[in-house]
């Protein structure tokens, strides 16, 4: 699949994936789907060379892709103990931010992000998916199945 952009409002976006690890990858794979995956960012270099075989993207140093004007957001994946410091530097560097859950491990952190991303303009999503939970998956099934009524 050839890359292209995703439209947001009048306006495009592409993105890297920061962190391609346990649910990194899942994040690669949904980007590179969508056409919107521009690079990505790991420290193992096993990870690096198979998401660039598997995608078909750069694998680039973080400071790489903050400073690139071509990528308009970045997609952060990594350990929780780097969500904050990820953030800030991607605010400052004029990028939207997309984290996952936990947002940051303090309150104070995640205002701070919050904060930034109201100073720079950007949007800040963090990611709560809860459909592959196996309460809600469940709850599917129930559904599904027709066990609770008509809804």
């Amino acid at each position: 699949m050839g890359r292209r952009r995703i439209a947001m409002n009048d306006q495009t976006l592409s993105a890297a994936v920061i962190g391609c690890g346990y649910w990194g990858k899942n994040l690669v794979r949904k980007f590179h789907e969508l056409g919107a995956l521009a690079a990505i960012s790991d420290p193992d270099a096993g990870v690096r060379q198979r998401m660039t075989q598997d995608y078909g993207v750069p694998a680039r140093e973080v400071d790489d892709i903050l400073s690139d004007p071509a990528i308009d957001a970045v997609v952060i994946a990594a350990p929780a103990e780097l969500h904050h410091e990820l953030a800030i530097k991607s605010f400052a560097a004029g990028k939207h931010v997309y984290v996952e859950k936990p947002i940051a491990l303090t309150l104070e952190d995640a205002n701070a992000m919050h904060e930034a991303s109201i100073r720079a303009g950007k949007i800040l999503m963090v990611g709560h998916l809860l459909q592959y939970h196996p309460v809600f998956l469940k709850l599917k099934e129930l559904v599904r199945n027709g066990e609770l009524g008509k809804l």
